[in-house]
């Protein structure tokens, strides 16, 4: 009489004596269905793939369509996109779309920052802990700053994926910090009595003969007269037309604002 198989726990048979096996894993809290072959295939790819998760020596895929590969596996295709790539793919698509873009600046900065960090490493074998811990180890910035960093690797990965350069983001798997939000930040008024003070001192201390120079100075102190007046967002304050002025109704339409919607501010 024939051993029955000693049944191996990830391993099984979708269809009974179909001759094709499964094996079953659980990858970042998702469950991956992956059909291998034969038993023996399906018991040495969950094996391997157990490896790794428990090592952090590869790579483990959220997709089935994604084998379970060692980090020396990749080193040896040749053919692996650095992050450096994805971040400098992002930065050209910011920089050909102004319009979808307006914040030209904090963007490229934070992509920046991901490139010194991971840059030279190869996009897929870059690990969500790894990510985590980058952001916990920047203990003097904000929790939001924090947040905005993570989306900002994710956002160079989902990039990566939309152009077919890679089939994974580890970003997707690492926790928000949590941000408090009950403290409503305003200027107060011996804050904006400071403001105001320094605006005034650089006019008053420049020079007579230089009339133009202090035409500017004056102007920095509209400009912030207009910002604590309409708490327009500085892209939209800058902005502004002539046209977009309403002496008679006294509002302002801001045409190109953050969300790309037109909104009418008293």
């Amino acid at each position: 009489m024939a051993r029955r198989a000693k049944q191996v726990e990830g391993v099984y048979e979708n269809v009974p004596k179909s001759g094709i096996w499964y094996a079953r894993l659980r990858v970042n809290g998702k469950l991956v269905r992956k059909a291998i072959g034969t038993r023996a295939e399906a018991i040495a790819y969950i094996e391997k793939a157990r490896t790794i998760k428990r090592t952090g020596g590869g790579v483990l895929s959220t997709s089935a369509k994604q084998p379970a590969r060692t980090f020396s596996e990749l080193e040896k295709t040749g053919s692996e996109v650095t992050v450096g790539e994805l971040c400098d793919d992002l930065l050209r698509h910011i920089r050909r779309n102004p319009q979808d873009y307006k914040d030209q600046r904090n963007p490229p900065y934070r992509i920046g920052l991901v490139r010194a960090k991971f840059g030279n490493r190869s996009a897929t074998t870059v690990q969500p802990f790894e990510i985590a811990d980058w952001l916990d180890d920047m203990e003097d910035l904000a929790p939001a700053t924090r947040n905005r960093l993570k989306v900002t690797v994710s956002a160079i990965y989902r990039r990566g994926k939309e152009r077919g350069r890679v089939n994974v983001n580890p970003a997707r798997d690492v926790k928000q910090k949590r941000v408090n939000n009950a403290v409503v930040r305003y200027l107060k008024r011996d804050e904006e009595d400071r403001i105001r003070a320094v605006l005034q001192k650089a006019v008053d201390s420049c020079p007579p003969e230089n009339q133009r120079r202090r035409e500017r100075l004056l102007h920095r102190i509209y400009e912030l007269d207009v910002s604590l007046g309409s708490g327009m967002r500085k892209g939209e304050q800058y902005g502004i037309v002539w046209p977009d002025v309403n002496f008679d109704d006294r509002t302002i339409t801001a045409r190109d604002t953050k969300n790309g919607e037109t909104r009418v501010i008293p």
